[in-house]
């Protein structure tokens, strides 16, 4: 099953690593390539699932650059379009500034909600700025609207250690879309009657916006205090 941390991870990795271009020695903040990754013409044909595109991959050398619900995207190449017809399939060009994406810094400005009526998935939040998920042309329009996008560094996004309260093998499950889950146990401290009810503490890692939906499901959600970062609020 893909958690929401996997699914991350997993975007993470597909993601470039893009040249930036250094602050100078005034204070300019570094700056990131929102240019698209590749110079090629970007394609697209819809795909019934994952099952599909493998097969679709493996038998006429297609290679997809992302599956996105039931779109497949691609380079074309050694004449993929034309075997995709023969097939049955239709290649739309597709627009690159909303295929590819960028994991970036947003430095605070306004409040939250107006960042995410941007069109970002948000990932973490920090003291001084958002870490976020978004097209080029998003991060392009966040950038003229004033916004100062800068690039994550080595250790980002870090998931936050937490722990999870359930009753139910069954609300472990759910949890489980939302944060990877690495120990579990009884909940210390309670009183006998919340014992009977066999309530169970789960140790875990999630990013903040998985934290806020878990929370908004309704779990009792804590975060533990990390070395050398003291609690978070």
């Amino acid at each position: 099953m893909y958690t929401l941390a996997s699914r991350i991870a997993a975007c993470l990795l597909l993601l470039p690593v893009v040249a930036c271009k250094h602050g100078s020695p005034g204070g300019n903040p570094p700056q990131v390539n929102l240019d698209p990754n590749d110079p090629r013409p970007l394609f697209s044909i819809e795909v019934g699932d994952e099952i599909e595109a493998a097969l679709i991959q493996q038998r006429l050398g297609l290679t997809p650059l992302r599956l996105e619900g039931r779109t497949l995207y691609f380079h074309d190449g050694a004449d993929v379009r034309k075997k995709l017809a023969d097939f049955g399939y239709v290649a739309s060009q597709a627009d690159p500034y909303r295929v590819y994406e960028r994991v970036v810094r947003v430095a605070r400005r306004g409040d939250e909600p107006a960042l995410r009526r941007a069109g970002v998935t948000l990932i973490n939040r920090e003291p001084d700025y958002w870490v976020v998920r978004g097209s080029l042309g998003v991060l392009r329009g966040l950038a003229a609207a004033g916004y100062v996008i800068t690039p994550i560094d080595s250790s980002e996004p870090r998931p936050r250690a937490i722990r999870v309260y359930v009753r139910t093998p069954e609300e472990a499950q759910e949890v489980e879309r939302y944060a990877t889950i690495y120990a579990s146990g009884f909940a210390p401290g309670y009183d006998k009657e919340r014992q009977e009810e066999r309530l169970m503490v789960l140790a875990a890692e999630a990013f903040d916006a998985a934290i806020d939906t878990l929370r908004g499901l309704g779990y009792r959600v804590e975060l533990i205090e990390e070395p050398g970062k003291g609690n978070r609020p």
